[in-house]
C-alpha cells in the first residue's frame, strides 16, 4: 500500500466491518481490462461498449476518492470523519450500497455520494429515484446515522445532471471540473 497503487478502506453496514483492498493505478486498471488477454485492436473497438461503461463507472468512483479534498471543498464541508463505502438494508430488508458516505461532523449531516459516468449531463431515471429513496431510508434506520443529523444526496458526475422530474431527489451536484481545480 505504500507504493500508492493499492488502497484499503472500510466497508461498514454488513454483519461485520470489512477492509477492502482496491487497485488504484489507472493505467494498470485500463491495461488489465482492455489489453491483457483481450482482442483489443483499437480504442474504437472498445469505446461505447458495455465493458467500457463498466470501466468508466469504476474509474470515476476512483477519481472522486483520489480527489477527496476537492470534493469536500466543493460541498463546503468544514469538518468530517473518515469517508467510507456503506452497505445497509431498507426497512423492507432490501440491500443498498452507498458509493461514498461522508459523515460531516460540523454540519451535523451525512452526505450520500453517488458517482455516475455519462457522456453528457446525467439523466436521472425512475430507478435512480427509487435507489435514492432506498438509500436514505436504509441510512436513516441504521445504527451509524444520528437522528439529529440531516442526510444530503450528492451526485458526482462527468458533466452534471440534467433537469428532469427526479432532479429534486438530489441536494447537490459536483462535476469532474470541480475536482480538478
Amino acid at each position: 500500500m505504500d507504493s500508492g497503487v493499492i488502497r484499503s478502506y472500510s466497508r461498514y453496514g454488513g454483519p461485520r466491518k470489512e477492509t477492502v483492498y482496491q487497485l488504484t493505478d489507472f493505467f494498470t486498471l485500463f491495461y488489465l481490462r482492455f489489453v491483457e488477454d483481450t482482442n483489443f485492436t483499437s480504442w474504437r473497438t472498445v469505446q461505447r461498449s458495455k465493458p467500457f461503461y463498466t470501466w468508466a463507472g469504476n474509474t470515476i468512483e476512483l477519481l472522486v476518492i483520489e480527489h477527496m479534498p476537492q470534493l469536500v471543498d466543493a460541498l463546503r464541508i468544514k469538518e468530517y470523519a473518515t469517508p467510507y463505502c456503506w452497505y445497509g438494508k431498507t426497512p423492507e430488508k432490501e440491500g443498498v450500497q452507498v458509493d461514498l458516505l461522508i459523515p460531516a461532523t460540523a454540519e451535523r449531516a451525512d452526505y450520500i455520494c453517488e458517482m455516475k459516468f455519462s457522456e453528457g449531463k446525467y439523466i436521472l431515471k425512475d430507478s435512480d429515484a427509487e435507489d435514492i429513496t432506498d438509500r436514505i431510508s436504509a441510512l436513516r434506520n441504521s445504527k451509524i446515522h444520528k437522528p439529529t443529523h440531516s442526510i444530503y444526496v450528492v451526485y458526482v458526475t462527468t458533466f452534471g445532471v440534467s433537469d428532469s422530474k427526479h432532479r429534486s431527489h438530489i441536494n447537490d451536484i459536483v462535476t469532474l471540473d470541480e475536482l480538478f481545480r
